[in-house]
């Protein structure tokens, strides 16, 4: 049987715990989800009091994500056939590996020409150093921009 740390766990825990096992039954535990496991978003974000290369945040100056490697989006089709250009704004959660975790399309100024697709399937294969603060990486959230243009 675990002991357990009086600082660790909160005495509504250990009652609850106490009750579900008097009871028989199975309580399940789940971890401690506060501010910190959510994503930083960095989509409004601006320099402020923060240091050259930095954001301010309401958690604190945090130095965003970078691309470390990056594929060049093809130019879809049936934009090619049509000599369209587009633009395509992407929100975009970087993971504290790195990886692009999710992607969620914002804007489109040609839409229904591919450019969506094409720059949301890219965005997912993309690296980046992840966003630190006070020196540790983070999970965030910033804005991408892909642009195509007919050559």
């Amino acid at each position: 049987m675990r002991t357990l740390r009086p600082q660790t766990v909160s005495s509504a825990m250990i009652i609850c715990a106490l009750t579900a096992v008097v009871i028989g039954a199975s309580v399940p535990v789940q971890a401690d989800t506060g501010p910190g496991d959510a994503p930083i978003d960095l989509t409004h974000a601006t320099q402020g009091a923060c240091a050259k290369r930095q954001l301010s945040t309401d958690r604190g100056c945090i130095i965003p994500p970078r691309v470390r490697r990056g594929v060049k989006p093809p130019f879809p089709e049936s934009a090619r056939r049509f000599r369209a250009q587009g633009r395509v704004i992407l929100s975009a959660t970087i993971e504290v590996d790195g990886t692009v975790s999710s992607v969620e399309m914002i804007y489109s100024t040609n839409p229904g020409r591919g450019f969506d697709e094409a720059a949301t399937d890219v965005v997912r294969q993309w690296k980046y150093r992840p966003a630190l603060l006070g020196g540790e990486p983070v999970r965030s959230v910033h804005r991408i921009i892909v642009d195509f243009k007919y050559r």
